[in-house]
């Protein structure tokens, strides 16, 4: 009800304007966390498409037969055979990878994990080995061709000294064949390569 100088009518007219502005920045605030403010480009991330993402793995999928070529000593490289068994897991969203081999007549055992992080917007590993007990992480490069990739391992230590950078370049050259080439910065800043593995199906 008003009163008779119409002094009610005047003060909850803006009251009530207040509320409804309230309401809008909550509204807005809500939208925002969605993405619904701008849908052209949407705050929350759209997940990879699966299917391209198992194209990916798939082709790395199976069992292989390794030959890894090592220059850690100088003269000859030294030339170990070895397996690799590779499966999808989870949906098909990642590809493990179980190698057996030896270095230095020692055997090694290897676990790898390669998939799509959604928020990085690229391919990601870890590798973990009977080597040490450090858990290895990488960042991943595929080229246009879905055929290499490259991926930059976290800096750790092979040997004594300071921890070290590896790139490794995986080059799809067929359905039953694959190349990955593993490279350390040497002493004079340029790449090194260090070890060669060939897998063949």
């Amino acid at each position: 009800m008003s009163s008779k100088d119409g002094h009610v009518q005047k003060t909850a007219a803006p009251f009530q304007q207040f509320e409804h502005l309230k309401a809008e920045a909550r509204e807005k605030v809500a939208d925002s966390a969605l993405g619904a403010t701008n849908p052209a480009k949407p705050t929350i991330r759209k997940s990879a498409d699966p299917s391209e993402i198992r194209k990916v793995l798939l082709a790395l999928a199976g069992r292989w037969m390794t030959s890894s070529k090592s220059w850690s000593v100088a003269g000859e490289p030294t030339v170990t055979p070895g397996t690799v068994d590779a499966r999808l897991i989870l949906d098909g969203r990642f590809l493990e990878q179980d190698f057996s081999s030896a270095m230095m007549s020692k055997p090694v055992n290897g676990i790898g994990i390669l998939g799509y992080d959604d928020a990085k917007k690229k391919f990601v590993a870890t590798w973990l080995d009977s080597r040490s007990n450090g858990i290895r992480r990488g960042e991943c490069t595929l080229d246009a061709t879905g055929k290499v990739l490259t991926i930059n391992w976290s800096p750790t230590s092979r040997s004594a000294g300071s921890p070290v950078a590896t790139t490794v370049i995986q080059r799809l050259e067929s359905g039953s064949r694959r190349v990955s080439e593993f490279y350390e910065k040497g002493a004079d800043g340029k790449d090194k390569q260090f070890m060669e593995i060939v897998y063949t199906k």
